[in-house]
């Protein structure tokens, strides 16, 4: 006789129906097949993973350079990353916003736009 298994649980349910899934990696292939949308992935897959990496190793390396001023290190960096990352998410909105509008009689620019987060991810790079 052979030993009975356990039933297996059901499985858990999908977030796309399966054609929708499809659809979406038909798309994905699509976009990522043009020259400029897969420059543009890759330059924000790198520009993302420097500053995580940044992120990561900076306090690890001030506590070992300056460990008498660990405390104060921890509470101005903890103060630039969230004042500085909420004021910086709405002025980059609010100027892109503004640089795209349309204005009587000249035509909607919306590359205008992406001067924002250009001059953003250089002003980044250390000199």
């Amino acid at each position: 006789p052979q030993p009975q298994l356990p039933p297996q649980p059901p499985s858990p349910p999908s977030l796309l129906p399966p054609a929708a899934a499809a659809g979406a990696v038909a798309s994905l292939g699509r976009v990522c097949a043009t020259r400029s949308a897969s420059l543009l992935l890759l330059a924000s897959t790198v520009r993302s993973f420097c500053g995580y990496a940044v992120g990561a190793w900076s306090v690890p390396f001030f506590r070992q350079c300056h460990p008498e001023h660990a405390s104060q290190f921890a509470l101005a960096n903890g103060a630039f990353i969230a004042i500085g990352g909420t004021v910086s998410t709405i002025a980059g909105g609010w100027l892109s916003d503004r640089l795209v509008q349309r204005r009587p009689g000249r035509q909607l620019t919306a590359h205008r736009g992406l001067l924002v987060p250009v001059a953003g991810s250089l002003l980044c790079i250390p000199l």
